[in-house]
């Protein structure tokens, strides 16, 4: 049995101009008069805003967490205390908004602060050809609009904060906040259907999951096991890390006017380490994506061109702690221990083919890196962009000179 209250609902300048426009569409298909009305309704729906305050529920819901599923013998307590759509025209919308979104079970919990979509705008054209599609109409009648917001052009923000989910009173995990912004599509090929994002930024902050606490009484697999059982022990218990919170991020930029991609990658762990990637290639056309087979293969390796590339590792407190750890474990000083890293990373060095004052170079960066700098960054900046097919002489002559005057190697802090 459930019990459904909502304290406040407010619907403002509602309007479905678009109906008649709709319904003649729908008219030469095989669906009933309540089908095509209903349709036709739902799609040409329109209003300024949609405002319902302090949901609360008593319904059962289903919630399994891997091999797990959550039974309850309490009453659930389940609340949402907003739901906001704003500016809603034919599925594109100014915003959708939930607040204070709870589900509580016994000593389970499933909750967000704050979940947001801003600026979705959808191709009405696309979606009109899809009312065309008499298999496309039985998938909307069934509630399943997927076609539609698969026709999706831009979404300026899509938002998620203060996740937590708690199971027997256990923090189980948590996240402070997922953000995907700036997300466009455009389409190319000699149709215009292929349809590629062209920019997106997505970012998740403060990732948690609490394996110690209910890995084992669950079941649940652990998402740290591709780092190793043994690295995730070292980092708790060794380094002193009581909680291990994961950010990610990654921001894609393809200009498709001048042929140019940006690409930037960064994860870390908050308070430990973190490493970030960047690169920039030129001269990579969009008519790539009609090629295949040796054409596709001849393109890739004589096209597209790299024009920089940084990779960087940015510490906190991580390396200071494992110089710390191995010169105890070594009955060394951290003095002591650090010119011994030194010098065997001058001898390791020699092996990598570096000319001289490159390898001056990286010894001053590992040096710096060691005793007092927090970055360390590894930088090719070709004074002219280069293909994979300007590299591969070099790299099968292992003309290591050669190669790395035409990438422009260098290492920094």
């Amino acid at each position: 049995m459930s019990n459904l209250k909502i304290d406040e609902i407010n619907i403002s300048d509602f309007d479905i101009k678009e109906y008649d426009k709709i319904n003649n569409i729908l008219s030469s298909f095989s669906i009933d008069t309540y089908e095509k009305n209903f349709l036709s309704f739902i799609l040409s729906m329109q209003f300024e805003k949609l405002l319902l305050k302090n949901i609360s529920t008593q319904a059962n819901f289903f919630l399994p967490f891997g091999n797990y599923t959550t039974t309850y013998d309490e009453s659930p307590k389940n609340l949402i205390g907003k739901f906001e759509i704003l500016n809603w025209d034919e599925f594109s919308f100014d915003k959708i908004l939930t607040e204070d979104f709870v589900i509580q079970h016994g000593e389970n919990q499933f909750s967000f602060k704050e979940f947001k979509i801003e600026n979705f705008e959808i191709d009405k054209d696309f979606t009109y050809n899809l009312l065309e599609s008499e298999a496309s109409q039985q998938l909307l009648l069934t509630g399943d609009y997927s076609e539609i917001f698969n026709s999706f052009e831009k979404l300026n923000n899509f938002e998620f904060s203060n996740l937590k989910i708690i199971l027997y009173n256990l923090s189980f995990y948590s996240l402070e906040s997922l953000k995907l912004e700036n997300l466009i599509f455009d389409y190319f090929g000699g149709n215009k259907d292929i349809k590629v994002p062209i920019s997106f930024n997505f970012k998740i902050e403060g990732s948690n999951y609490n394996a110690m606490n209910l890995g084992e009484q669950l079941g649940v697999a652990s998402p740290y096991d591709w780092l190793g059982a043994d690295f995730f022990d070292f980092l708790v218990f060794e380094m002193g890390y009581e909680q291990l919170k994961f950010d990610f991020g990654t921001e894609w930029n393809w200009n498709t006017k001048d042929n140019n991609i940006n690409l930037d990658l960064d994860l870390g762990i908050q308070d430990a380490v973190s490493f970030e990637f960047s690169t920039d290639i030129v001269d990579l056309d969009p008519n790539i994506l009609s090629l295949q087979g040796a054409p596709l293969n001849t393109y890739l390796l004589t096209q597209p061109k790299l024009n920089k590339l940084d990779l960087s590792i940015i510490d906190e407190t991580l390396i200071d702690k494992i110089i710390a750890y191995s010169a105890k474990e070594s009955d060394m000083t951290i003095s002591q221990h650090k010119d011994f890293l030194i010098q065997s990373m001058n001898l390791y060095s020699t092996t990598l083919g570096l000319d001289q004052n490159l390898y001056n170079e990286l010894i001053l960066a590992l040096t710096n890196f060691i005793n007092e700098s927090e970055k360390i960054s590894f930088v090719i900046n070709p004074l002219t962009p280069v293909s994979i097919n300007d590299l591969i002489p070099d790299i099968l002559s292992q003309n290591y000179d050669n190669l790395n005057k035409k990438l422009n190697l260098s290492f920094k802090n």
